[in-house]
């Protein structure tokens, strides 16, 4: 996870978090939580309700404004993740848009963010007044929760748990982004789950080390050679071997007989395949492959004067073997 902080800081303000630092922010949260209940002053409520803040703005990697405008009525369950409840999913009314706002869905991929969601309806959030309003986060007045007031909270806990002060509240969105990649979410999934247009958009938010990067290209690759299975040497069985071997030698057969000697009562024509593109099967009949014709009349008397040639040199060999 440090490798992150190496490879993109470049831009440290949209740099996802280690490990370490989203512990420590967590931390710094509910210790200011505890330290407003101790202090008993009227701020214990809010610093609750900031806590919660973040664990929203990490378990479902939302924007400020979308945590701002989220609504009590806003979640729903999912029919095939029933663990999460009431809170397997969230519904974004104010995503951002080209030229408007983007409504989309967002599914809940952790559990305890739900959980401290809960405890907050039910405990935490009855203490604010107007809490008829159909606002999830209040403010001491009872009124929604400003964008400003969000990243504020996130700038407390920050600052409580000495942090980098150019970390801000969009880095949980990206440290959102770069989890599901590394646990082996589909980038398509992730595109729907940040609400963005085009993949490439995505692809700025998924930050993952380059040691995890080699180990997924070598899972890739053993997964796809052990489907595979070795690799297997092809064999030519023992017709294949002797069709070659009668191809090679086609041209001699055609003309001369091991028994009979030269066969002078068959004469090619021009327009008959050339003698090297013929072919003998097993039976010693004679077939034509489809190979281009001796069509011209200078392959027409390249290939009289080859056979000719061919023809005076096997009646001399056969004449030296009958002396």
């Amino acid at each position: 996870m440090t490798r992150r902080i190496v490879e993109n800081d470049a831009d440290p303000k949209r740099r996802p978090l280690t490990d370490d630092e989203v512990n420590r922010l967590f931390e710094a949260s509910s210790d200011l939580v505890q330290e407003a209940i101790s202090r008993r002053r009227n701020g214990a409520i809010t610093a609750y309700r900031d806590s919660v803040i973040l664990k929203v703005a990490y378990g479902w990697g939302l924007r400020a404004n979308e945590i701002a405008n989220l609504g009590t009525a806003d979640w729903m369950k999912n029919p095939r993740a029933q663990e999460f409840g009431k809170y397997g999913a969230v519904r974004v009314r104010y995503g951002k848009g080209r030229g408007g706002y983007k409504p989309r869905t967002v599914m809940s991929t952790m559990a305890w963010p739900g959980k401290a969601v809960d405890v907050y309806l039910h405990e935490v959030r009855p203490r604010f007044p107007n809490r008829s309003s159909g606002a999830l986060f209040l403010t001491e007045r009872g009124t929604q929760i400003s964008a400003p007031s969000v990243t504020s909270a996130f700038s407390k806990s920050r600052e409580h748990a000495g942090l980098p002060n150019e970390l801000t509240l969009h880095c949980l969105r990206h440290t959102y982004a770069s989890k599901l990649a590394e646990n082996g979410f589909d980038h398509s999934f992730i595109q729907d789950q940040l609400g963005h247009t085009f993949m490439s958009t995505t692809a700025i938010y998924t930050h993952l080390p380059s040691d995890m990067r080699v180990r997924a290209v070598r899972d890739y690759l053993d997964q796809a050679l052990a489907d595979r299975g070795p690799p297997v040497r092809r064999r030519r069985d023992s017709a294949e071997r002797a069709t070659r071997r009668r191809r090679l030698d086609a041209s001699s057969r055609l003309f001369l007989s091991s028994d009979r000697g030269p066969r002078t009562d068959r004469w090619p024509s021009p327009v008959h395949t050339c003698a090297a593109t013929r072919d003998v099967d097993a039976n010693s009949r004679e077939r034509t492959s489809s190979r281009r014709p001796c069509d011209t009349p200078a392959r027409s008397r390249r290939f009289y004067r080859n056979s000719v040639d061919n023809l005076v040199q096997s009646v001399c060999r056969l004449q030296e073997r009958k002396v």
